[in-house]
């Protein structure tokens, strides 16, 4: 039977503490990067002009909840070449030439959604819904493990 060298204790943890530090910072990494291409985008966000854009893109505006829900138009009827539509808030008056599934939808979402805001959420994770803002704490918490461990590692190796 052959023995196996001991190998101290302190180097494992070391091993271990600077194994999982690296492997914590390179999932991180995508969220370093994600947080500081929208936090600069949010830094300077009135000078690019975000505040003044909208979007009406409808994975966009899904994620909002502003889709005009069924049901949501209640008569339609054509009169004197106009065409009056009523929904469950108001009465629109359109051309005949319009199109009114896009008419009810701009009066019902207004411009859409500002890209400035889309940006924010896109930061905090909240357009992603609860899933997202948790997945957002939990990179917090990621970030935060690798500075303190990444200050044990180095403390360490000046330790000895």
């Amino acid at each position: 039977m052959k023995l196996r060298p001991k190998i101290p204790t302190i180097k494992i943890k070391r091993t271990l503490m600077f194994k999982l530090h690296w492997r914590v910072g390179l999932i991180a990494a995508f969220f370093i990067i994600w947080l500081s291409i929208t936090g600069v985008l949010l830094n300077h966000s009135r000078s690019l002009g975000f505040h003044e854009y909208y979007s009406e893109n409808s994975f966009i505006l899904s994620a909002y909840n502003m889709n005009v829900p069924e049901g949501y138009i209640e008569n339609i009827e054509k009169k004197d070449g106009q065409v009056l539509v009523t929904t469950q808030d108001e009465t629109l008056t359109l051309s005949e030439g319009d199109n009114v599934e896009q008419e009810v939808a701009r009066s019902y979402r207004g411009e859409g959604v500002n890209i400035e805001k889309i940006i924010l959420d896109l930061h905090t994770g909240k357009i992603f819904g609860l899933s997202g803002t948790v997945i957002s704490d939990l990179a917090a918490l990621a970030l935060l493990f690798l500075t303190f461990s990444g200050l044990y590692n180095l403390w360490r190796r000046k330790k000895g």
